[in-house]
């Protein structure tokens, strides 16, 4: 289970590298097919959306920092 939950970890860090580095295709590659985000602000995006608003759009990630973190595997 330990090698499962730094596999995520490993993932979601990958995932943040690629957003600040604006990589479409990586980050494409990432998430899966059925990838479905929830802004803060109650709009959904599938994977097509949140990438070009994480790449394209308005919003341009420089730096995310991530703490607290607990990965529970089942």
């Amino acid at each position: 289970v330990a090698g499962d939950a730094e596999d995520v970890n490993a993932a979601e860090e990958a995932r943040y590298a690629v957003m600040i580095a604006q990589d479409r295709a990586a980050l494409a590659a990432i998430l899966a097919d059925e990838f479905i985000y929830h802004e803060p602000s109650g709009r959904v995006q599938d994977k097509e959306g949140y990438i070009e608003q994480v790449t394209g759009g308005d919003v341009r990630i420089k730096k995310a920092e991530r703490y607290d973190i607990k990965i529970n595997v089942y």
